[in-house]
């Protein structure tokens, strides 16, 4: 192989490498407004509910109706209170300390938790997470973080991963869907998941689980014996989409190049975790390393067009693309379909980038007739 041929090879891949570095790093795929896995990620149909999670959405209720809420809803014995509510600063003297006395008096009989902040879900710094409720409320209830992987100055509040739990230097720390999950399933930890961020296999949305309104339940003298054994989850939760608070985009609301609208509450998302985790219905993991070999090949296959002496190398390579993305494309549907989550966009990214590198740095043809 002659120098120049080296030297040439050499170029493309350190070009193509440091592109794909430098897309994936200012721009990662786990933010872009569109994925491929969004084309497989669908509810189930028909949607059963699923009898271990019950959703009270807590509306507009003020901080005593909230106090009033926990007691009926501790009365029937669940096994865990996850609250997607925090209660940042005082108001009410009266009202506040009522619902201080409920939230210890609760978490004395079962695990009530309250939202706590550890920064980016994605890169934890080396801190615990901080409590966003004011310590007059915190001090008696058990906190679990609720942060959701998304970046709103990148990709907006699409949610497609999950962190479960987090070691900080105070201990382990789990998420609220993690520690919900760990009431309902003592066989949970750690050991049996290794990896702490896993993508989300969605349940569904409000028909997916048993769903009581707050101000309903306040206002009847009978409840319904529905909340004994289960893992309650209180937050914002309105069918009617008339709050936007604490909303946001999931890849089942998702239309690629249509205008789409948030289309689940944190608090849903948080019991569709619980849920995944419950019933072990996870995504199953293709290794990275094979969705960067055949990217590779293709890139290869490209750059060997592009140096074969014919006319017209900028169609060849051209089609060639096409076809590889097709028959990737084709693969990584099958895949998809067998339950893989697949992060087509690696490979994507490497025959569209090293196809343009393979045509800027091909071998200049001299004219048929020169």
């Amino acid at each position: 192989m002659r120098v120049s041929t080296l030297t040439r090879w050499f170029w493309r891949l350190a070009l193509t490498g440091l592109s794909l570095y430098g897309v994936l790093t200012l721009w990662p795929p786990t933010y872009w407004p569109w994925q491929w896995m969004d084309l497989f990620q669908k509810a189930e149909t028909p949607c059963a509910p699923d009898t271990n999670i019950v959703i009270v959405d807590v509306g507009q209720l003020s901080r005593q109706q909230i106090a009033l809420l926990l007691q009926k809803i501790a009365a029937q014995k669940p096994r865990v209170i996850a609250m997607d509510v925090y209660f940042s600063h005082r108001q009410d003297s009266i009202q506040d300390s009522l619902l201080r006395e409920t939230l210890c008096q609760v978490t004395a009989l079962i695990p009530l938790y309250l939202p706590a902040d550890m920064g980016d879900a994605a890169n934890p710094q080396n801190q615990s997470a901080q409590s966003v409720s004011d310590t007059f409320f915190a001090s008696c209830p058990r906190k679990a973080f609720a942060n959701l992987l998304y970046q709103e100055q990148l990709g907006g509040r699409i949610i497609r991963y999950t962190r479960l739990y987090y070691a900080s230097p105070s201990g382990f720390e789990p998420s609220l869907a993690w520690a919900a999950a760990q009431h309902l399933d003592s066989t949970l930890a750690p050991a049996t998941l290794p990896q702490p961020i896993l993508p989300i296999r969605y349940r569904g949305n409000i028909a997916c689980f048993y769903f009581l309104s707050g101000k309903d339940l306040l206002a009847d003298t009978l409840l319904p014996l529905i909340f004994s054994q289960k893992a309650v989850f209180v937050g914002l939760a309105d069918p009617l989409y008339q709050h936007t608070e604490d909303l946001f985009f999931t890849p089942l609301g998702i239309r690629p190049f249509t205008h789409t609208a948030p289309d689940m509450y944190g608090v849903l998302i948080h019991a569709n975790i619980t849920s995944m985790l419950l019933h072990h219905t996870f995504w199953k993991k293709l290794p990275p390393a094979l969705t960067y070999l055949l990217g590779g090949l293709g890139f290869i296959l490209l750059g060997i067009l592009a140096d074969i002496r014919y006319p017209c190398p900028y169609i060849w390579v051209r089609l060639a693309q096409l076809l590889l993305l097709f028959i990737l494309g084709a693969l990584f549907a099958y895949l998809a379909y067998q339950d893989y989550w697949v992060e087509a966009e690696i490979p994507f990214l490497i025959l569209l980038l090293g196809g343009e590198i393979c045509l800027l740095t091909a071998p200049k043809r001299k004219p048929a007739l020169a």
